[in-house]
């Protein structure tokens, strides 16, 4: 399927599901993925974190409720226990509880937007795709913002990433407005899409025992300017627990372009 019928059969989707409370969903632990070919019924459980309950999508919304009655289908444990694979989890369910709000949900502090709304996840279209795709306001404007989660310190692949949607985003502006706005409610500019890194802090930055030396390393430090100075934020977590739902996010924010 082509990415403009994907985003056009995915807003249509998304359309359906606006009287759905996805906070009570999250609180139960479930969420509903859309994608081109219909909903996802997907788990939010640190046991089974994002397993599907079914093989295939489904374009019923009784059925995917009915889905729910049952138990998420394990993944081999490798992948299922994948460190980004356990934090992305954590992100959705702790936003959608927040009524998608990401600044709430994760403790953000000097954060460049005045709202950042999660929005969904696994967009894939072709060969591009990303793990987060939230609308962050700034002024009277709302953006596409573009998350990548890496358990490693890829720059060269996460920027590539990054980019590569980027560039998808602005080539289907139309399409991404009305996905957008079908799950936000909001008026989205497609012009300029952020985006943002999460991955672990340097290791030569790590927390040792109580002390915490995020900054200490010229090397990170480096990678840090160089990362920021393509507009593109960092979210660097130092600790994550995936069972007691709880992440420590260091937050060097680029400056809005």
């Amino acid at each position: 399927m082509l990415p403009k019928e994907t985003l056009e059969k995915m807003a249509n989707y998304a359309d359906k599901l606006k009287d759905i409370r996805f906070e009570e969903l999250a609180l139960k632990d479930q969420y509903i993925r859309i994608g081109g070919l219909g909903y996802r019924s997907v788990s939010l459980n640190s046991k089974f974190p994002l397993c599907k309950y079914s093989e295939r999508p489904i374009d019923d919304i009784d059925k995917l409720f009915n889905e729910f009655k049952g138990q998420p289908v394990p993944m081999a444990v490798e992948p299922a226990r994948k460190p980004e694979r356990c934090l992305q989890r954590y992100i959705i369910k702790a936003s959608l509880i927040n009524n998608r709000n990401m600044i709430t949900a994760l403790a953000l502090k000097d954060c460049p937007y005045d709202e950042l709304i999660f929005a969904t996840d696994e967009v894939s279209l072709g060969d591009v795709r990303c793990d987060i795709l939230a609308v962050g306001k700034v002024g009277e404007n709302y953006y596409p913002v573009i998350i990548e989660l890496k358990s490693s310190r890829n720059k060269k692949e996460l920027i590539g990433q990054l980019c590569d949607f980027s560039k998808t985003v602005k080539t289907y502006n139309t399409e991404f407005s009305n996905l957008l706005s079908c799950i936000t409610g909001k008026s989205i500019n497609t012009n300029n899409p952020q985006k943002i890194i999460v991955w672990p802090v340097a290791e030569s930055e790590a927390n040792k025992g109580e002390n915490v030396r995020f900054g200490s390393s010229f090397n990170a430090q480096k990678t840090r300017d160089e990362i920021l100075s393509m507009t593109i934020s960092l979210l660097e977590y130092d600790t994550f627990d995936n069972h007691k739902d709880h992440a420590l996010f260091h937050q060097t924010w680029a400056s809005f372009a």
